[in-house]
């Protein structure tokens, strides 16, 4: 995990809106641990040929379940890691 709650701005910006995180609704994840004890890294694995397909298809499925999902494409901010929270929006899930 990289983060959970943390009381702070978006994107940890002075003068920001709230945070996800700040409300106790967000959860960052930066890796995952196999069953083998492989460590798979966002930020490595992304576009790497072994990981790439399972670490975007884990992020194309958390849309929906979750408000906003934010991953390696989205920003500067979130190349390595993805970012689930629960906030809606009237148009729907947000994905990037």
């Amino acid at each position: 995990m990289a983060a959970h709650y943390a009381c702070r701005g978006r994107n940890n910006q002075k003068g920001a809106k709230i945070s996800e995180h700040g409300k106790g609704r967000a959860i960052d994840i930066s890796g995952f641990v196999l069953n083998n004890g492989t460590e798979v890294s966002v930020l490595q694995g992304w576009n790497a040929r072994t990981y790439s397909k399972p670490l975007r298809q884990m992020h194309k499925a958390a849309c929906g379940p979750f408000g906003t999902v934010l991953g390696p494409n989205a920003n500067r901010f979130h190349r390595d890691h993805f970012h689930f929270d629960t906030a809606r929006y009237r148009s729907g899930t947000y994905c990037r």
